[in-house]
């Protein structure tokens, strides 16, 4: 007998490691049903108001799910036959024949073997949504919250390094430290004035700076008929091999041999054979060779001095010199480039007289040094620039001299005229000596070459550089 109503079953064969097609026993063909003899069952309440249940049979054998009622006389809907998957699945055990014709086996579907559900974002939560006549939870394919990196991936937070703004800053100031000192000397030694002032002697041991300021004015001094360009300032500047520095001012007046001139004023040999010639003279009475020559007009101190921004001079004594143009009142004050210029000049209301006036320059320049090194000036870009760029229109130097051989006199000049420095003028014997019908300044001839020599090796104290006259 035919089950199958003159169909051909479809082949049934275990295809290797995947599941087995269902067996053909017991089904129907599509759209046919049998009829099935009623049965007594049990009675259950009416659940004809739920949707789900409405007009769908359960299959032979099926236990009814609770509260649901059935129509003994309604013939039975036969349950839809899923169609043989040839899917790849994990093998599994094969079905077991079923026991009767009437009632087929029923397992609960694997893991593996659950059809593809597709997720149905606009379904209600908790809900179903229908997909190839199946019905889908609503959050499916949705990951557990608790369960790890199963998750949306989180946008990964960018990970601040401070250490790189750090490294930044410092890379910047580095390159500010080697570029802004370079840029600072081609602008400064591009200002420069050259001049033939050295004598070309033989070298002594450490540096030897011959510091000058030149001034262009009418004779101011008693008894000084010198006229034109002159040198008013005269300081020479020694840094030993061993020992430490000392800075020496030698009065403008002072009677000296002047090299083919004879026994004149040191400052004249200025202004008979400029600056070489004062060279000569230098190095003939301290028996130590220049090495650098520095000129500032005295002028270029009332620039240099407005560059910075004034500086703080102090003087014990009320002055009204009509001369020099100093109006003073005894004590400290602040002061411009012009007050600081008549500061530096004044000598005729100085008791000292030209004495006293080196030691108020000296004073000067001590301020200015103090005034530049201070941090608001190390950090001041612009008051650098200008600093430099003024410093180098007024200086003249030789032809060997540059801004770095000006700069190591200026750091050597802050130790002298610092707390303890090494700074004052040679021994004198006479601060009015008649000669030449002139009042000159008197060397000690005794201690003077004792003085220099101690200069020479270093070994000069606080105590050699008093005046003593």
């Amino acid at each position: 007998m035919n089950r199958f109503h003159g169909t051909t079953p479809p082949p049934s064969f275990p295809p290797k490691r995947r599941l087995p097609r269902p067996s053909a026993q017991g089904a129907q063909p599509v759209g046919r049903g049998r009829a099935v003899p009623p049965q007594a069952r049990e009675q259950h309440p009416d659940v004809s108001g739920d949707p789900r249940g409405a007009g769908i049979a359960p299959a032979a054998g099926a236990i009814p799910a609770a509260g649901a009622t059935r129509n003994a006389g309604a013939p039975r809907r036969p349950a839809p036959v899923q169609p043989p998957s040839f899917a790849p699945q994990r093998q599994v055990a094969p079905a077991r024949p079923a026991e009767s014709f009437e009632q087929a086996p029923s397992y609960p579907p694997a893991a593996s073997q659950a059809p593809a559900r597709a997720y149905a974002p606009h379904a209600p939560n908790g809900g179903f949504a229908q997909h190839s006549g199946f019905a889908q939870p609503a959050d499916f394919g949705q990951p557990a919250p608790d369960m790890p990196g199963m998750g949306a991936p989180a946008r990964r937070a960018r990970r601040r390094h401070p250490w790189r703004w750090v490294a930044g800053v410092v890379v910047v100031l580095l390159i500010l430290a080697v570029t802004w000192p370079t840029y600072l000397f081609f602008y400064g030694n591009s200002k420069l004035t050259r001049a033939d002032a050295l004598s070309g002697a033989a070298g002594t041991a450490g540096t030897t700076y011959l510091i000058v300021g030149s001034d262009v004015r009418e004779a101011d001094g008693i008894d000084d008929p010198t006229e034109g360009e002159r040198a008013d300032t005269i300081m020479l500047l020694h840094v030993p091999e061993s020992g430490a520095p000392a800075l020496v001012s030698l009065p403008r007046d002072s009677y000296v041999n002047v090299p083919g001139e004879g026994e004149q004023k040191l400052n004249s040999s200025f202004a008979l054979g400029g600056p070489r010639l004062l060279v000569e003279t230098v190095e003939e009475l301290s028996g130590m060779t220049v090495d650098h020559y520095i000129q500032i007009s005295m002028a270029g101190v009332q620039q240099i001095v407005d560059a910075a921004g004034g500086v703080r001079l102090c003087y014990d004594a009320d002055v009204d010199d009509a001369d020099s143009g100093m109006v003073w009142e005894a004590g400290c004050h602040d002061t411009n480039g012009a007050q600081a210029l008549a500061f530096a000049r004044m000598r005729k209301s100085d008791p000292l007289g030209d004495l006293g006036r080196t030691n108020r320059q000296r004073q000067v320049v001590s301020s200015l040094i103090g005034k530049l090194k201070t941090p608001a000036t190390l950090v001041n870009f612009p008051l650098q620039r200008r600093m430099v760029g003024t410093a180098g229109s007024i200086l003249t130097v030789d032809e060997g001299t540059s801004l770095y051989n000006v700069g190591r006199a200026g750091l050597a000049l802050g130790t002298v005229l610092g707390e303890g420095g090494l700074a004052g003028v040679p021994p004198i014997a006479d601060l009015d000596y008649r000669a030449n019908g002139q009042s000159n300044v008197l060397l000690d001839p005794q201690r003077t070459p004792e003085f220099f020599r101690k200069m020479r090796e270093g070994t000069l104290t606080p105590a050699d550089m008093l005046p003593s006259f």
